[in-house]
């Protein structure tokens, strides 16, 4: 299939945006086409944390939605809501972090807080070696 799709030279792929349906993953990961998750947004200027192709095997269903650590220079934190501990909205810190909307400074303030941290609107988690987890949305 990877030599139809004249793809019989690349060695991973990497994708972002939606969830990708876990029964179409399987199925091109048994096809030997390598899948890494990369999440990001247009306000942290593309991928913020990504999949490492050594890391990558998945088993269970959750680590389909495992979008790896942050690319070097990044930070991720979850801001975790009161009476839930494991999960909230990530944010993000960087050099890849947009200034601020054009001429929106109320929009600028509400999204990214005093210490540079940008409010993403999804709900994730931290695993305990450090790989981020999307779980919902926030708003």
């Amino acid at each position: 299939m990877k030599n139809a799709l004249g793809l019989d030279q690349a060695v991973y792929f990497g994708f972002g945006a939606a969830p990708f349906d876990p029964v179409v993953r399987r199925y091109l990961l048994s096809m030997n086409f390598l899948l890494l998750n990369v999440y990001g947004m247009t306000e942290t200027t593309g991928p913020h944390s990504g999949t490492s192709a050594l890391k990558f095997n998945p088993k269970e269903p959750e680590d389909y939605f495992e979008v790896g650590v942050p690319m070097p220079g990044c930070e991720t934190r979850i801001k975790k809501e009161k009476g839930n501990d494991e999960e909230g909205e990530i944010c993000m810190r960087g050099r890849n972090i947009m200034m601020g909307y054009l001429k929106q400074p109320e929009e600028t303030c509400k999204t990214i807080d005093s210490e540079g941290f940008l409010a993403s609107g999804d709900l994730g988690r931290v695993s305990q070696d450090g790989y981020l987890f999307i779980t919902g949305r926030a708003k």
